[in-house]
């Protein structure tokens, strides 16, 4: 058994599935038919459309860096249907070859175990190409696969006894078609290693041929991970074809809001945007110079940036590594406007064999919230028995908040003493706010509503609003409490160390976590007007009508008029003028309205007008979904 036993009271880092134990892999050397054929479903495709050709100088090639959560289409078959397919994660591996990776583990696509009612293991991710024709190829013609890979990455490690698998598609008839090519042990986390495929056995020269990568671990969440990336096969490469001028910016490896995020848009003009670093990969055998740019942008449009929008800088970067340049921060702009913003990498005037992956886009969110994770789950997060955790904030002044967005992690949970097994989703919890570095400082302690959901699909935020808004001061905490000793499963975001804010309940003693990241749980401020203290106003003169989540994400879209006493309506325009939404019935004498706001809402700026009492209010709303 791969043990996990609890002893003493400590943080549970659960690598997003957390079992107290796991059972080693069965006694199947191939494990590719446990029950049925698992590739059946290709005998049923057609040949000639969906068939790919290469031929000298035109490989099939691909490093995942498109910036999608699922492998490119045209070169991966999957159907709709078809679970069983890696995402693409942007910051899940350590100093990957080029931007995003696909990551192998016990996740289905739409971010859920594989098996949530018994421990097991098994083959989980499987990613097929589509068919590539090698008819016109012999063993002569040199062709070759190659591709790196890293096991755990930032996430849990796989044990020797998994694995990840490489197989070809032989000219032989189902269910016999799919030969094993290579077998990779597990191991703790190590560099990316490059491994290299010669092609001579006459069985794979057909218009057929596929590749297939798979990985075989625990099949009860986001464990024994595997990453791979920058996969070629191609014609004419010699053995010592492992070498490519290629340099690709990976990674933002320090923020440009620091240590957030995410900031509310009404304090982000406190000077929270900081210097930030940006990691470079070269994979060329020489020292390399390139420019490294940056430039703010507005996705939506709207937004009249001032001053200067780019950052760059010029550095020499060392053969076959990944080093972080330093660019300085953007304390010009003042962000006019709630919004979801990008930060525009690239490496202008490469000059390298992939100018594809020369670029890349992380967003980042200026509008209600305020969190310090990379919104990317590496790992789950939980106690072992019913105590608190939470993350520390501080503002500038003191303020109010409205909910608590966490991101939960799909946790399956199992007890070798009781042999019981726990899929922890409805599981009830506690939002808890402190504001004292102690257990019992408690300001909020919230129970109605608090059950654990794990939204829409992989890494999805769900909003917990709180059933009045709450004053907090400039320093305070915002987490959780565990009503039992299973470990939640709250996101963990290890991409950077915030041990410094993290915080856990230690038998009476708020403890740092001092395990390198993030809890991925994020307040809302109430972002126009904080709550009064008695009849005091605290910030005199701003509308009295509330607008949230904004940016809106979703399809509900809270309005709040404190002083509208009778009925009033809603409409909403574009920046045009053009009407989109119409809603005369709303309020009814309530301060809260929920908006239904249609699916087919185009992104962008509107203006929401709010009648009531013979006054009209004006709110922008941003919507990006």
């Amino acid at each position: 058994m791969r043990q996990k036993h609890i002893v003493l009271l400590l943080p549970v880092l659960m690598g997003i599935s957390g079992l107290f134990a796991q059972p080693v892999l069965t006694s199947d050397p191939e494990g590719l038919r446990p029950d049925n054929s698992p590739f059946a479903h290709t005998l049923t495709r057609g040949g000639s459309p969906d068939t790919l050709a290469i031929g000298p100088g035109q490989p099939f090639f691909d490093d995942f860096s498109g910036g999608t959560l699922l492998p490119d289409s045209l070169r991966w078959f999957y159907p709709s249907t078809y679970a069983d397919v890696p995402v693409l994660t942007r910051n899940a591996a350590v100093n990957p070859p080029t931007r995003g990776v696909a990551t192998f583990d016990g996740l289905n696509r739409a971010g859920r175990p594989y098996d949530v009612g018994n421990v097991s293991a098994g083959i989980n991710d499987r990613l097929y190409s589509h068919y590539i024709d090698l008819s016109p190829f012999s063993a002569g013609d040199q062709v070759r696969l190659t591709f790196f890979l890293q096991p755990q990455g930032r996430g849990d490690r796989p044990e020797t006894a998994d694995s990840f698998y490489v197989y070809l598609r032989s000219n032989s008839p189902a269910p016999n078609e799919f030969r094993k090519a290579l077998a990779v042990g597990g191991s703790a986390l190590r560099p990316f290693r490059q491994y290299v495929v010669s092609i001579t056995d006459p069985q794979y020269f057909h218009a057929g041929f596929q590749l297939l990568f798979l990985n075989k671990g625990s099949r009860n969440g986001r464990l024994d991970l595997w990453h791979l990336d920058y996969v070629q096969l191609g014609v004419n490469r010699s053995a010592s074809d492992t070498t490519y001028s290629d340099r690709s910016p990976v990674q933002i490896a320090s923020p440009p809001l620091a240590p957030f995020t995410t900031v509310p848009f009404r304090i982000n003009r406190e000077g929270y945007m900081q210097p930030f670093d940006v990691a470079v990969s070269n994979l060329w055998t020489q020292n390399t110079v390139a420019t490294v740019k940056a430039v703010i942008a507005d996705p939506v449009g709207q937004t009249p940036f001032s001053g200067n929008t780019s950052r760059q800088t010029s550095e020499s970067f060392a053969p076959r590594a990944t080093e972080a340049v330093s660019l300085s921060s953007f304390t010009d702009q003042t962000f006019p406007q709630a919004g979801v913003y990008q930060l525009q990498v690239s490496l202008p005037g490469n000059n390298d064999n992939h100018p594809e992956n020369d670029f890349f886009d992380e967003t980042y969110r200026i509008d209600s919230l305020m969190g310090y994770d990379d919104g990317e789950a590496d790992a789950g997060f939980g106690l072992n028995q019913s105590l608190g955790f939470g993350m520390r904030y501080e503002l500038p002044e003191p303020d109010t908040i409205s909910a608590v967005w966490i991101c939960f992690t799909p946790n399956v949970i199992y007890n070798p003493v009781s042999t019981l097994t726990r899929y922890m989703d409805d599981h009830p919890f506690r939002i808890a706010v402190w504001n004292v570095q102690h257990p019992d400082s408690l300001i909020l302690q919230q129970s109605s509503g608090a059950r654990v959901k794990y939204g829409e699909g992989a890494n999805t935020f769900v909003r917990y609003p709180l059933s009045k808004p709450l004053a907090v001061p400039r320093t305070f905490w915002v987490g959780v409490q565990q009503t039992d000793n299973l470990p939640l499963g709250v996101g963990y975001d290890l991409t950077y160390n915030r041990d410094s804010y993290t915080y856990w309940d230690s038998v009476g003693v708020m403890t740092n976590a001092r395990l390198g990241g993030a809890l991925m749980i994020r307040p809302e401020f109430y972002t126009y007007r904080p709550a009064t203290a008695g009849n005091e106003d605290l910030y005199p003169g701003r509308s009295s009508v509330k607008v949230y989540p904004n940016p809106l994400t979703e399809n509900e879209l809270y309005v709040n008029c404190e002083t509208c006493q009778g009925d009033w309506s809603l409409r909403l325009f574009d920046m045009s003028g053009k009407e989109y939404l119409v809603d005369k019935s709303a309020g009814a004498g309530q301060q809260t309205y929920i908006l239904k706001v249609p699916e087919s809402l185009p992104n962008g700026l509107y203006l929401l007008k709010l009648m009531a009492d013979e006054r009209t209010y004006v709110q922008r709303v941003s919507v990006l979904r």
